[in-house]
């Protein structure tokens, strides 16, 4: 039997490693200069006061919110299937433990009584004022806070509540499909039961990364590259569902006990704190976005300042 020389083995695998190290050490060292320099361009750019003035106005706009899609929404679809998916939308975006906040929201919906037009307008205006308030904390991370007067911004807060509400309507024409298709396809009904369930996290992940689009790509008052957006977008999605996995287990092992700390008032806190870390992260990948795009633009300056000086040598 050949005897194994473990200081051999031991010295090859070192030298492995540190080879791998060597090389990867500079790409570890960029990201985390890159990681540095986002967080300190949310500290010169105030990110902390803006996602929680977000999550503030998003507990005064969110009932606003939800009877503007409802009286809007009824005039397509019948009123109790359009509470029914706002509801679902709303229970997909919270942690899965906050179910006393869906239930006392489903009871102001249940006893709003009729919505006038001049009633239905001022609730659009309400409910509008949490988009524009995302549009000037956008461009607060291009520095470019006054290029749009406050009726531009007022008018993408109330378009982009016609989005959440076109929204809701795509949501009931897919939800009718999905019910129709065990009829159409028989052998869809023997698949797995946990299908509800990962459908539950798809429409979570949809409504975040169709949300994080938009903003990306509309809310700044500049154009952007459509390949930025959809790359920042799609990895801020990722981290918010992560994000969203671990609060609820926080809560539902005991970790985050606000319960305890807050008695009865846990079931406003908790959702602020959520809407908070939520705008953190969204936020986050505005300045990652606004941070690649002047990168981008300096590289062309060097670019071409690098042509100019061949031309005129």
């Amino acid at each position: 039997m050949k005897r194994v020389h473990w200081r051999e083995v031991a010295r090859r695998m070192g030298a492995q490693l540190g080879e791998q190290l060597r090389r990867w050490w500079p790409h570890l060292k960029a990201a985390v200069a890159f990681g540095v320099e986002i967080i300190k361009r949310s500290g010169r750019h105030r990110m902390t006061m803006y996602a929680a003035a977000l999550s503030f106005y998003t507990m005064l706009s969110i009932v606003p919110l939800l009877l503007s899609v409802l009286a809007v929404g009824s005039l397509f679809i019948d009123a109790a299937e359009v509470q029914s998916i706002a509801l679902q939308i709303l229970e997909a975006l919270l942690p899965a433990t906050v179910e006393p906040v869906r239930v006392n929201i489903e009871n102001i919906l249940r006893y709003r009584g009729s919505v006038g037009a001049i009633s239905l307008l001022s609730t659009f205006w309400s409910a509008s004022g949490i988009f524009a308030t995302l549009e000037s904390a956008i461009n607060a991370v291009w520095e470019r806070p006054l290029r749009r007067t406050y009726w531009k911004r007022r008018l993408i807060g109330i378009i982009s509540l016609m989005g959440v509400v076109a929204w809701i309507i795509v949501a009931f024409i897919i939800q009718t499909l999905w019910r129709l298709l065990p009829q159409w396809f028989p052998f869809l009904g023997t698949l797995n039961p946990s299908i509800p369930l990962w459908g539950e996290r798809g429409l979570s992940f949809a409504i975040i990364l169709l949300f994080d689009l938009l903003t990306y790509r509309f809310f700044p008052a500049r154009p952007v590259r459509r390949r930025v957006a959809w790359m920042v977008g799609l990895g801020v999605s990722v981290a918010w569902v992560v994000m969203r996995d671990i609060f609820a287990w926080a809560l539902s092992v005991g970790l985050l006990n606000y319960p305890l700390v807050y008695g009865s008032l846990w079931v406003v806190i908790v959702p602020i704190v959520w809407a908070y870390w939520s705008y953190r992260v969204l936020l986050l990948g505005a300045e990652t976005q606004s941070y690649l795009e002047e990168r981008y633009v300096a590289q062309l300056q060097e670019e071409y300042q690098r042509s100019a000086l061949q031309v005129t040598a």
